[in-house]
C-alpha cells in the first residue's frame, strides 16, 4: 500500500489487544445483473472494460478484499473509490453501481430492508446474521476467508 513508512511496525509498535475479527458481506444492488457469486463472476468477464465496485475509499479493508476476490475467483473488476462506506453504499442501493463490500453490521439493515441482496460473505463459514431467505442469494460458491482485522497496539519506545 505504501512504499515507505516512517516507521518499522515490527520494532516500534508493541501489541496490547486483538479486538475484532468481523467479515464482509458481498451486499449487490436488488437490480444486479446477477444472482450469486458464480453469475457475478461470469457477468464481470463479459462486461467490457470490467464490472464496476464500489469502496469506501483507496486501501480500505472494503477495497483490499475485493481486489484479492478479483485475484482468487478471476472476475473483471473495475474499482470506483468513494470518500466513506455512506456515500458508496448509496450508490449500490440507487444502482450507479452494481455492489461493494461492507461489514455485516453496516449492510444487515439494507439486506433485511430489500434495498441490497446479500451474495456471500468473507469467511470461510456462512454469517448466522444471513439464514438462506429470499433476500440472500448467498450460496457459498466462493470461499473466501478474508476478515476485518482490529487489532490495538502501543509504542514499543519509551517516551522521550
Amino acid at each position: 500500500m505504501y512504499a515507505k513508512l516512517n516507521f518499522n511496525v515490527g520494532k516500534d509498535l508493541a501489541p496490547v489487544i486483538f479486538a475484532t475479527d468481523t467479515p464482509l458481506m458481498f451486499a449487490a444492488n436488488v437490480g444486479a445483473s446477477f444472482n450469486n457469486v458464480k453469475e457475478m463472476i461470469a457477468y464481470s468477464r463479459s462486461v467490457a472494460g470490467g464490472l464496476s465496485y464500489a469502496s469506501p475509499g483507496l486501501a480500505t479493508v472494503n477495497h483490499v478484499v475485493a481486489e484479492r476476490f478479483a485475484l482468487e475467483s478471476g472476475a473483471k473488476l473495475v474499482h470506483v473509490p468513494y470518500n466513506g462506506g455512506g456515500p458508496a453504499l448509496i450508490d449500490v442501493i440507487g444502482g450507479q453501481v452494481p455492489f461493494m463490500f461492507l461489514t455485516v453490521a453496516a449492510s444487515l439493515p439494507h439486506v433485511k430492508g430489500g434495498r441490497v441482496i446479500a451474495l456471500g460473505v468473507s469467511s470461510a463459514k456462512r454469517s448466522p446474521a444471513l439464514s438462506p431467505s429470499r433476500r440472500s442469494r448467498s450460496d457459498n460458491s466462493q470461499t473466501m476467508n478474508a476478515m476485518n482485522k482490529t487489532n490495538m497496539a502501543k509504542s514499543a519506545r519509551p517516551f522521550e
